[in-house]
């Protein structure tokens, strides 16, 4: 299920909804458009996103078997290209681990990364 989470996340056919979201909110013709709380907001959550991809991409490294690898790394390749076109588009630096890096990083403004990746993914959080 996470494999198939994620290839819904990162192949080139989906990934173009975020990455279009980003363009039509923070291209330069539009970027006044919106309060400026708002974009800085919009911001965090792709950072999250990103960060919790990257996650759920090296968990599915070590879940899949042998025959999986090839398409393990087609996704890393495309969570690469995608993380290098957000960090283009919402003007924010790629950091050391290949993930984007948030101008304030003040942890009481960050969502909860696994309540992201679960209103991505469409389940819910259950606590036992």
């Amino acid at each position: 299920r996470l494999q198939l989470k994620l290839q819904g996340c990162l192949t080139t056919q989906v990934n173009a909804g975020p990455l279009a979201y980003a363009e039509s909110f923070f291209s330069p013709d539009q970027e006044n458009q919106y309060p400026a709380n708002k974009c800085k907001e919009l911001k965090r959550i792709y950072v999250q996103f990103v960060s919790v991809c990257w996650k759920a991409l090296e968990l599915n490294g070590y879940l899949i078997k042998s025959d999986q690898w090839e398409l393990q790394e087609v996704m890393r390749s495309h969570f690469a290209s995608m993380v290098k076109k957000l960090s283009l588009i919402l003007k924010l630096p790629i950091n050391e681990k290949g993930l984007l890096d948030e101008v304030s990083k003040s942890e009481n403004d960050r969502p909860n990364s696994q309540q992201l990746f679960m209103s991505i993914s469409h389940t819910t959080v259950t606590t036992d």
